[in-house]
């Protein structure tokens, strides 16, 4: 079974996006021309910034849940089994 590297894989995709959240206050995206209209979960997780670009901008907390939650993760796969016999 893959479950195992999977879950290590995924902890550390969260831990390492967390590092990178700590240390960014903003992001800053281009987008196409009517592609924040026609997915409207853009509306939720970002505003509208100068120039016609996207600012996202996550609070205080956010990078150190995201680091918690790579490192929780992490820590529950050690124990499960590698190889299936």
């Amino acid at each position: 079974m893959f479950f195992r590297s999977a879950f290590i894989g995924l902890g550390l995709f969260v831990l390492l996006c967390g590092v990178t959240f700590f240390l960014t206050d903003r992001v800053l995206l281009d987008m196409a021309p009517g592609v924040a209209e026609s997915l409207p979960i853009w509306d939720a997780v970002s505003t509208p910034a100068e120039g016609g670009l996207r600012e996202i901008s996550l609070p205080a907390w956010a990078p150190f849940a995201l680091m918690a939650a790579g490192c929780l993760t992490v820590l529950y796969s050690l124990p499960l089994r590698s190889k299936q016999s």
